[in-house]
């Protein structure tokens, strides 16, 4: 393990089991280009981060511990240079955020094993009896089943407009994917700016279709609505 990790772990005395996961998740997840970039263990943030940046595409892998770390919730979260800088051009990105998240949960739960999100099972981890049993069922499970799965279908733009943009060009409607959990406005957000990027010859029937979606909103009480507007107005003066 490198400096930082070792650093992070030497301060993790106080925690066995953060340190542990820690550890061992480290040294599952090297070969998979993926690094400890924090620790966190304060009374109200008990955390770890790994991160795997690539030249545009980027993704951190999340546990959050709940309830005294006797539960993990894992997240996977994708950044990309070339959506954040269009998304701060339009004046719609808050800095530090990703461009999406997802539950883990809900990507290997096999009711959605389609991509499509019908089931709401996030399927949070329990740290106990065996905390081995724990780190394995994370690497096979959250990080290879799961993790891996959604890096291989997200790791491009162009994969990006294709798995979010090619069935509502045939369909002309919208059907939530599961990678973006329940948010079918933010999976629009993003399906509309990666046709953008890419030259999406569909471009404006996606415009029109998302558009007339996004309207059955109200913008008072959903603040993706008012994003979305900006974000459609400044593409247009481009």
């Amino acid at each position: 393990m490198g400096r930082v990790g070792e650093f992070i772990i030497t301060m993790l005395r106080l925690n066995p089991i953060l340190e542990t996961i820690t550890e061992k998740l480290s040294d599952k997840f090297h070969s998979h280009n993926f690094l400890v970039e924090s620790v966190n263990n304060t009374s109200s943030d008990k955390s770890i981060i790994f991160i795997s940046e690539g030249i545009d595409i980027s993704y951190k892998f999340l546990l959050d511990f709940k309830r005294d770390t006797t539960i993990i919730f894992l997240y996977i979260s994708l950044y990309s240079k070339e959506i954040i800088s269009l998304m701060r051009n339009a004046k719609i990105y808050q800095e530090k955020r990703s461009v999406f998240s997802v539950d883990i949960g809900f990507l290997i739960n096999p009711l959605n094993k389609d991509g499509y999100f019908n089931s709401n099972d996030n399927k949070e981890i329990k740290i106990y009896p065996n905390l081995d049993d724990v780190i394995e069922n994370i690497y096979t499970n959250y990080f290879i089943e799961g993790t891996k799965k959604f890096i291989d279908k997200t790791n491009s733009i162009f994969k990006l407009d294709t798995l979010i943009n090619e069935k509502v060009i045939i369909d002309r409607k919208i059907k939530p994917l599961v990678y973006f959990g329940s948010s079918s406005l933010l999976q629009i957000m993003v399906g509309l700016m990666v046709s953008f990027l890419c030259k999406n010859p569909w471009f404006e029937i996606l415009q029109h279709v998302y558009t007339d979606y996004v309207n059955q909103f109200d913008s008072s009480k959903y603040n993706l609505v008012v994003k979305f507007h900006r974000l459609l107005e400044h593409l247009k003066e481009q």
